[in-house]
């Protein structure tokens, strides 16, 4: 008996024990999980007020709301100093050459047609695919594209680190950073092209993103592609967009996109009538 009361009362203390280091355990698992929210929090809290700070200022001289002429004008001052070549639209960051275009405006686009779709509207249904655009004259969105970079996997690692480091800088700590694992397909990732997202800032007014696409088949460059097959083969887009003025264009762009669908429903409906009376 006494034998069994002694088994009995290590049991009991082990379990004590098991359940003591498991209470811990889950105690600093939770600790963990606040200290990691509040770190988050803090990183929020710094970004909005970098945004802040910065007003409508998208980068250098370039502004939201600006007027077509005007960031035309911005935008030549601010690629003159750091282009390296003779191409007009090039120009030099963090190692990468990208170019800027001169953007279109929503309105002027809606006439007309490209593969079924209201030209321009295609382009904004998503705000990953957005170029350069303007609404009622006012600049919203503003993207860079850097054309073919070819790069073994450790330089892509490093370069993609340096641009986002520069950015860094600039807005403060990004929401994502996916620079070490770009070839991955857990990336999230946008609707054009498979576009994978390198890294992001966003506050509850503006949004920075910088996206990272592989080229594939006939885009590949063929004798980089023989000679250097590990190679990566990529393009990236940086696009910076006002928020608040988006969810202006968006509540525009909306009944031009419902009459569209609208009128499409109706175009494939009298074709089934046809079809149906043919035969």
């Amino acid at each position: 008996m006494k034998r069994v009361c002694l088994y009995l009362l290590l049991f009991f203390v082990a379990l004590s024990c098991t359940n003591k280091r498991s209470s811990v355990s889950q105690t600093n698992e939770d600790s963990k999980n606040d200290s990691l929210l509040l770190v988050q929090q803090q990183d929020s809290i710094e970004r909005e007020r970098i945004f802040e700070a910065l007003g409508d200022t998208a980068f250098s001289g370039v502004c939201y709301g600006m007027k077509k002429s005007q960031y035309l004008k911005a935008f030549d001052a601010f690629k003159k100093p750091l282009k390296t070549k003779d191409g007009f639209r090039d120009f030099e960051f963090a190692g990468y050459e990208f170019y800027g275009d001169e953007g279109s405006n929503v309105e002027n686009n809606d006439s007309k047609s490209v593969d079924g779709y209201p030209y321009g509207l295609n382009d904004i249904l998503k705000e990953d695919r957005l170029w350069t655009y303007f609404y009622k004259d006012k600049l919203f969105s503003v993207r860079w594209n850097s054309g073919r970079c070819i790069q073994s996997e450790r330089i892509v690692k490093y370069s993609l680190g340096k641009l986002v480091s520069y950015f860094e800088k600039k807005y403060g700590k990004p929401n994502v950073n996916n620079t070490d694992k770009f070839n991955s397909s857990l990336i999230e990732t946008g609707t054009w092209h498979q576009m994978k997202v390198i890294a992001r800032w966003e506050t509850k007014k503006k949004k920075i993103i910088i996206f990272y696409r592989d080229l594939v088949g006939s885009e590949r460059d063929k004798w980089m592609n023989e000679n250097y097959p590990s190679d990566y083969q990529y393009e990236l887009d940086v696009q910076f967009l006002d928020k608040t003025l988006k969810k202006e264009v968006d509540e525009y762009i909306k009944p031009i996109l419902q009459k569209f669908a609208d009128d499409y429903r109706e175009k494939i409906k009298q074709d089934s009538i046809k079809d149906a009376n043919a035969l």
